[in-house]
């Protein structure tokens, strides 16, 4: 939870627990109060009026703080997904680079070679391409989900 929203959270719990000793008070006055005098019957509606005007912002506010603080939360572990995200792709890069970079070598020796057959260093080649290709389309998705993944490595 961000400092902000638990500041305003707190606050909205102590100003909904004064208006309950509030209210608590106001009931109690009335129970040993004249009923007959008007002018302190009205002015106690008022105050009652009040403290639950003062509750029913307590409850709205509480609403959305608590939406807030999910909202907040939702952030803070997709980005933690995406960060995750981002050092796997990045690992998984650099170990793929380093093994195509070598396998390279192998490319070169078969190059070399009058005795190796052209069809397999071109089915080779096509290949390489391909592995360099889904990595960067892998690397460049946007969003972090299942399907954008399979997509981004599965189509063409």
């Amino acid at each position: 939870m961000s400092i902000n929203v638990e500041k305003n959270y707190y606050l909205f719990r102590v100003i909904y627990w004064l208006s309950l000793i509030l209210l608590i008070s106001l009931f109690s006055m009335i129970a040993f109060v004249d009923l007959n005098n008007e002018l302190f019957v009205d002015r106690v509606s008022t105050c009652i009026s009040i403290v639950f005007v003062i509750i029913a912002l307590f409850v709205v506010g509480n609403i959305y703080f608590d939406i807030q603080q999910r909202k907040h939360i939702v952030y803070e572990n997709k980005k933690v997904a995406s960060n995750i995200h981002q050092a796997m792709i990045s690992a998984s890069n650099h170990i793929l680079n380093n093994f195509l970079n070598q396998v390279q070598m192998v490319k070169i020796e078969a190059e070399r070679s009058q005795d190796f057959d052209k069809r397999y260093i071109q089915i080779y080649s096509d290949a390489f391409e391909e592995s360099i290709d889904l990595i960067n389309r892998l690397s460049s998705i946007n969003e972090i989900t299942s399907e954008a993944i399979e997509e981004s490595v599965y189509s063409k």
